[in-house]
């Protein structure tokens, strides 16, 4: 009842409220030229960002197609991975504490 719950209905209303939010938002990036040129650049690189500016981050990147995020295998990781399997990225489901080189051989495939 519980995965139902966070999978059917939680995930859900949290895209709607938070589709609704990124709408109010006026989103500047301090150097964009340096995120188009990584991007055109077709080279491999890896993005980080704290917890807290995830979902911002998410928002703010639902363009780039061949992103693919590394994410909790936790419940709380289920719905991340909704959420970003709704704005179109590909998911890995792994810890950087727990087993980290496996899940880092399955980002860099």
């Amino acid at each position: 009842m519980k995965r139902f719950l966070y999978n059917y209905i939680l995930t859900p209303l949290l895209i709607a409220i938070g589709t609704l939010w990124f709408k109010s938002l006026r989103i500047e990036c301090e150097n964009p030229n340096v995120v188009h040129d990584l991007r055109r650049s077709g080279q491999p690189h890896i993005l980080t960002c704290w917890h807290q500016h995830l979902i911002l981050m998410f928002y703010y990147l639902r363009g780039w197609r061949d992103l693919t995020i590394l994410i909790s295998p936790s419940t709380d990781g289920d719905i991340a991975a909704r959420l970003c399997q709704w704005l179109g990225f590909q998911t890995v489901r792994g810890s950087s504490f727990k087993q980290p080189f496996t899940s880092s051989r399955a980002l860099l495939k």
